[in-house]
């Protein structure tokens, strides 16, 4: 479903971007508020199929979902409706940069916003997701109250370093690997890694939009479409070669918990739990998992710990990388951080960063 979410996403978006190129009007200069509006309900119109199959049709066929039919419908429609809030906000402040400061401004106002992002995450999580969060008697973990049945447990940012997000039926299960898993990251990803590569990705792909402007006469509002639609296809372009950094860096962080002390019975056992109340998919060939696939397949990595091969320590400062890039993207217009497997139909999915990876 992931596949043919960002497939769909990224083939109208460029060739929309084509369209856009070659149109020799100002469209959409007079009426700044509702471009940017129409360009949101296109993204929504290709994402709604994706959304409704990957958050209620499936989940109900397949049993994955203790909720209510209504239940599940009532939680899409909202965090869709709020996540939605996010997207405009950002691209208010996208045209606005545009408006006062020209195309430079696009970029600052994109830095404005990511770190608006990762300042207010644990809120923006609450916000789409309508859980609580309570704190606990450890300050490096917090308590949701109110997600999903399949929720396995999170990450989001802080200043201080990344706090655990964990279901309140599960505070127990599974928290001395948690919290050493946690406590490790913070020890060995420097905030300079943790938030700066995420952030220089997409400004990569960002200064690549301005060139393309540069071709033309600017036009704020029409800028500001070109931008969030590049933001967008670079954001999949991203995905080709990040997972890839990612399951590195998840393979070297558990063969380091491994030697830390970490039981492996008690590691094998929060791999096979975590996987039976998501995915099921305990193990993926080679070439499944090198397509989208961030956080390798438990059987993989418990092969990773019994093979005895050594992985080199600096793969940890790509833990996270493409979670961390794709949830960043939303300051620089990106849509598509709804649209990739897991997230489909789970809008609240995109605000936090998985525990077990």
């Amino acid at each position: 479903m992931g596949v043919a979410s960002v497939g769909s996403v990224v083939s109208a978006f460029a060739i929309t971007i084509i369209c856009f190129s070659l149109a020799n009007d100002e469209l959409g200069v007079s009426f700044p508020a509702t471009s940017i509006f129409l360009i949101y309900f296109f993204y929504l119109c290709l994402q709604a199929p994706a959304d409704v199959s990957g958050g209620i049709v499936i989940p109900l066929a397949f049993h994955k979902r203790k909720e209510a039919p209504r239940e599940l419908i009532l939680s899409l429609a909202y965090g869709v409706l709020r996540h939605g809030i996010i997207n405009l906000i950002s691209l208010t402040t996208l045209l606005c940069g545009s408006l006062m400061l020209g195309r430079p401004g696009l970029l600052i106002a994109s830095f404005v916003n990511v770190t608006m992002l990762f300042l207010f995450q644990s809120f923006l999580l609450t916000f789409v997701s309508g859980i609580k969060l309570r704190k606990s008697d450890d300050k490096k973990v917090i308590v949701a109250v109110g997600l999903d049945s399949g929720f396995t447990g999170g990450v989001v940012d802080s200043l201080a370093g990344p706090i655990s997000v964990v279901p309140s039926t599960d505070i127990e299960r599974d928290s001395n690997y948690i919290n050493l898993r946690q406590s490790s990251i913070k020890k060995l990803q420097s905030t300079f890694a943790r938030l700066l590569i995420p952030i220089a990705i997409n400004s990569s792909g960002a200064i690549l939009a301005l060139y393309h402007l540069s071709a033309y006469e600017p036009s704020p509002v029409r800028d500001v479409i070109i931008y969030s639609l590049w933001a967008t296809v670079w954001s999949f372009v991203c995905l080709l070669f990040l997972p890839y950094f990612n399951r590195q860096a998840v393979l070297t962080l558990d063969r380091y918990l491994v030697k830390a002390g970490l039981d492996r019975l008690e590691f094998e056992h929060a791999l096979s739990s975590a996987d039976l109340k998501g995915e099921e998919e305990y193990s993926r060939t080679a070439s499944v998992q090198s397509v989208f696939y961030p956080i390798p397949a438990p059987k993989n990595r418990i092969e990773n710990i019994a093979s005895g091969k050594q992985n080199q320590r600096f793969w940890i400062a790509f833990h996270q990388v493409a979670r961390r890039t794709l949830y960043s993207s939303l300051g620089f217009g990106g849509f598509l951080s709804r649209s990739v497997r897991c997230n489909v139909g789970r809008p609240e999915c995109g605000l936090f960063f998985l525990t077990l990876g």
